[in-house]
């Protein structure tokens, strides 16, 4: 191998990647099987894209590294690799590091956010002695595949009828997906629209993860 060949290669595998990551479309089904394997109709249902759109976006994310699949009976299941995880999230952050707009869009929408410095351990620590209360509001498949240690699932379809379950005299912290996702929003809105003192937490599992903690997985 010469070094013009040498430089090709290297490049061109990049560039593979990089214009993989270059769709809004395949950012969302990236994130949304960062958080547990789907079967493609699963994803196209939260997407809301077409089944053709959503199974194209993953034969150019599978081609590219940053997705797998696997057959589960009738269905095909796909899930994050490492490099399609590890990209995610380094994209996300140096976006917000270096984009106003990202930072502007974020703030108008969800609010100035005081739990960003609260430490992940001193959360965890809590929420295992019962001071917090710890709520995944995510769907229960994704609690399954892994959730903050601590936490209970009460996914935010379930959240109406499950209220009386919810303490009233702890502080109550809501997460879902990470930074982008609505549904921590929904949660805490619905909460305090019943009384309950409730706090949104701007982070999801995968950020717990890269701070080397280790996901709790399988049913509460």
């Amino acid at each position: 191998m010469n070094n013009k060949e040498f430089k090709g290669l290297i490049y061109g595998r990049l560039a593979q990647v990089a214009k993989c990551l270059s769709d809004a479309g395949r950012l969302e089904i990236l994130d949304m099987v960062t958080q547990a394997p789907k079967p493609v109709e699963q994803l196209v249902a939260e997407t809301k894209m077409t089944l053709g759109t959503v199974s194209h976006h993953l034969q150019l994310l599978k081609r590219a590294g940053l997705v797998t699949s696997r057959k589960d009976g009738r269905y095909v299941v796909y899930s994050h690799t490492t490099l399609g995880r590890d990209l995610f999230t380094q994209l996300c952050a140096a976006g917000e590091t270096h984009l106003a707009e990202i930072r502007m869009a974020m703030l108008d929408f969800f609010g100035h956010d005081d739990l960003e410095a609260l430490d992940e351990r001193e959360l965890i620590k809590k929420a295992r002695d019962r001071e917090i209360m710890l709520i995944d509001v995510r769907p229960e498949n994704e609690y399954e595949a892994g959730h903050i240690p601590g936490a209970v699932s009460v996914p935010i379809k379930e959240l109406e009828k499950r209220l009386k379950s919810l303490p009233r005299t702890k502080d109550i912290f809501a997460y879902c997906r990470g930074r982008y996702c609505v549904l921590s929003t929904e949660a805490t809105k619905t909460l305090r629209k019943n009384g309950y003192r409730v706090l949104r937490l701007p982070r999801g599992p995968m950020d717990f993860q890269a701070k080397g903690i280790t996901l709790s997985v399988g049913k509460q």
